[in-house]
């Protein structure tokens, strides 16, 4: 396993590096990572991994019609 993250390392990161426009990642130590790796801090953009709490009312989907 610890070969195939290497593996998996070795070629995401010099690509995200080149191409990428803008990254997202998950967390702060994330993020810290990449930039660690040489990835330029401005193109990655921190989410949040969840729920948006705000959306759209439900709907009781078993009321009668």
């Amino acid at each position: 396993m610890f070969f195939l993250r290497k593996l998996n390392d070795a070629i995401s990161v010099p690509l995200l590096r080149k191409y990428a426009d803008l990254i997202f990642a998950m967390n702060e130590p994330i993020k810290d990572s990449l930039i660690a790796r040489g990835v330029d801090e401005k193109r990655i953009l921190i989410t949040n991994n969840g729920v948006d709490e705000i959306g759209p009312p439900r709907r009781n989907l078993r009321s009668p019609f």
